[in-house]
């Protein structure tokens, strides 16, 4: 009797392996739902947006005096103390004015009044956007040449989405013969992101692809011994290979309503073809409506969002697309400038994802909870650093699918001498399953690490190629789900 108690035993954790194993397309297939996810987040999170970038940028570059000065020799120098203070306000040097017009009040002779409103008006910028503005308009009115005042004025105007009257202070300022060619590009940046603003927005992908694991699965031979039996799984079924073209499109449109208020629409598709591989095609849409607040401190939005999967048949079978997952979910995510060149964000998404097989919904299907807390510094226009830290919960219908996840990861950007930049990211997380699997709880360590380069010179027709590069290893204490890969590959983007 022990003996065929035995056998019935193995039996049944035999046909629980071929099951594990039977299942390999549809791990694949969450693999790729959990990727798309931290690939949306680690864009919004390394990626600065364009208006980030513009923050960084000043006009008429002006250098600072190598006095060396304590406080007292500069109230001791008046001359000196002004230059140095009039040479901060030109560069929007807010913490360095503040400090040196303290200074400059207690002048009572050698003293200009209008650098103290410039002072005040630059100190209104971080507490009150309305009355700096206000204060900035004034002047303006009374100093109609000092291009440093216009200009920050323009751009307090562009942080509080008045773009019509930032688009005319920014035109006035483009109109002087004195602006260095630099100076003039600044402008432009600023012209062309008003323009995007009052439009429709459109950017068009491609990227070449040659993956030699599909299904994201362990190196031929591995196996894991299952604890207090004589039963082996083995991963015996070669990776499936693919090579061919990811494409993706984007539009989106923002419309300004009053008070720092704003409605925006967002929407992409992104297909993976494999044209020696066509079972393991994909096509993902995206949908979503924002609603925000948004100033030159503080940008705040609510996201609600779908998501569409339509994928082929997998090995064997038909290259025909057809619906797979439909994910609903909300996103809520907070921009902070904590100072010129500081900026904290932080984020909070629930989604639902759903199979449209109810056998694999009732199994994979599920609720995530993601919360991620990130902060990056704008060292200068050409460079820039960043770490953020992540926390996220899956609840699927079955706990040996259901985990939770924490990790974290650092980024930098760089423009380098001759054109050349680079953007570059690091990531490492861990992932603790509720359920055991097999009497053994599986715990995962990631790792992932991206690297892209090029030249700013080398585009055509506004198409600037990207080589890019992506290793990703996952570390299991249960050996058949631990693999890695790299992939090398050529990204062309256009936007319009």
């Amino acid at each position: 009797m022990k003996t065929l108690k035995s056998l019935l035993c193995s039996a049944v954790m035999f046909a629980m392996a071929g099951a594990a194993f039977a299942n390999d397309a549809i791990n694949s297939q969450s693999n790729t739902l959990e990727r798309e996810r931290d690939q949306l987040q680690q864009k919004q999170e390394t990626q600065p947006s364009q208006d980030d970038l513009l923050r960084t940028q000043q006009i008429g570059h002006v250098e600072k005096p190598e006095w060396g000065l304590s406080d007292a020799e500069l109230l001791r120098q008046p001359e000196k103390l002004e230059k140095l203070l009039a040479v901060y306000l030109a560069q929007g040097q807010r913490k360095q004015v503040a400090h040196l017009v303290d200074l400059y009040k207690q002048q009572r002779i050698y003293r200009d009044d209008s650098l103290i409103e410039w002072a005040i008006a630059m100190s209104h910028a971080q507490t009150n956007l309305r009355r700096a503005i206000y204060e900035y308009r004034i002047l303006t009115g009374k100093f109609p040449d000092n291009q440093f005042i216009r200009y920050q004025l323009a751009t307090l105007l562009f942080a509080n989405q008045e773009y019509d009257a930032a688009e005319g202070q920014f035109q006035k300022l483009r109109a002087s013969s004195s602006l260095t060619q630099q100076d003039v590009q600044v402008i432009d940046d600023y012209l062309n992101a008003i323009a995007r603003k009052n439009k429709w927005n459109f950017s068009l992908g491609a990227t070449f692809l040659h993956d030699k694991n599909l299904t994201d699965q362990a190196k031929v031979g591995t196996t894991f011994h299952i604890p207090n039996t004589t039963a082996v799984l083995r991963q015996d079924n070669p990776p499936e290979q693919g090579t061919g073209f990811n494409f993706n499109v984007n539009a989106s449109k923002q419309w300004s309503l009053p008070k720092g208020q704003y409605i925006s629409l967002d929407g992409s598709a992104d297909m993976k073809y494999y044209w020696d591989n066509k079972g393991f095609n994909e096509l993902s849409t995206y949908g979503g409506v924002s609603y925000g607040y948004a100033d030159a401190k503080v940008n705040v939005r609510v996201s609600p969002y779908i998501v569409k999967r339509f994928k082929a048949g997998g090995k064997d079978a038909s290259s025909k697309l057809s619906a797979y997952t439909n994910t609903f979910g909300t996103s809520v995510a907070a921009d902070v400038w904590v100072s010129p060149k500081w900026k904290q964000s932080a984020s909070y998404t629930f989604s639902r994802d759903n199979y449209v097989d109810d056998a694999i919904d009732k199994r994979h299907g599920g609720k995530s909870h993601s919360s991620g807390f990130g902060a990056t510094y704008y060292r200068s226009p050409k460079q820039y650093f960043g770490a953020a830290m992540n926390v996220s919960r899956f609840d699927a219908g079955a706990k040996t699918e259901s985990y939770k996840r924490y990790g974290g990861r650092v980024y930098w950007g760089q423009e380098w001498a001759k054109g050349f930049v680079t953007r570059s990211s690091v990531g490492l997380n861990e992932r603790k399953y509720e359920a055991p699997f097999f009497n053994v709880r599986r715990k995962d360590k990631e790792w992932n690490t991206n690297v892209s380069l090029w030249h700013k010179a080398v585009h055509y027709k506004g198409i600037t190629p990207r080589l890019s590069w992506n290793y990703y290893k996952r570390k299991s204490n249960i050996d058949i789900f631990s693999y890695d890969k790299h992939m090398t590959f050529i990204e062309l983007d256009k936007s319009f």
